[in-house]
């Protein structure tokens, strides 16, 4: 659970960055077909079939757009990791860490060293199976390399910018795939 330090960065546990709130166990008997929704991790990925609540729940389990989430139960490469929410206010379900950075921290930074922890946590992950889990405790011990507040935002700028740039691509690139596949 170590990770090379940066030279003047201090090597930092990720619990003494954010607190991680886990969501609701909703059951399906408390589903329903209007109220909020329930966010469950396919819907991280842009699924828009919602599950509803009707009840009341304690704040905790709110997110709103542009919350920083940590899916702790799924598949890698696909539903496992960090998540800046994007979908429709809601309650958050089991599965899945509110992530609340502290002070001194920027949430996009966190985003990209989560998911540099995310790739630790499914090298270590033991087993052939694609589904991976981490417990909060597990998470929280895992060691990454804190700059100051003005190098997160540069950093977090810069990674953001070549995602962009990836996602702008990906068309092209998925049709220079087909193109090589029809070509051989």
């Amino acid at each position: 659970m170590q990770t090379e330090t940066v030279a003047g960065w201090e090597a930092i546990s990720l619990g003494t960055l954010c607190e991680l709130v886990n969501g609701h166990a909703f059951k399906p008997t408390e589903w329903r077909s209007l109220g909020k929704p329930i966010i469950r991790i396919q819907n991280l990925n842009g699924g828009a079939d919602y599950n509803f609540y009707q009840g009341i729940l304690p704040s905790q389990y709110e997110v709103s757009p542009g919350t920083l989430l940590f899916a702790w139960s799924g598949n890698r490469g696909t539903s496992f990791g960090p998540y800046i929410w994007q979908g429709p206010t809601g309650l958050l379900n089991q599965h899945i860490f509110k992530v609340i950075p502290k002070e001194g921290v920027d949430q996009l930074w966190l985003f990209y060293a989560l998911d540099e922890v995310r790739q630790r946590v499914e090298r270590d992950a033991h087993g052939a199976s694609g589904l991976v889990h981490v417990k909060k405790e597990d998470l929280c011990n895992y060691r990454v390399s804190k700059p100051n507040p003005l190098e997160q935002q540069g950093i977090a700028t810069v990674l953001d910018t070549m995602d962009e740039t990836i996602r702008r691509n990906e068309p092209v690139l998925a049709k220079l795939r087909q193109v090589k596949a029809g070509t051989l």
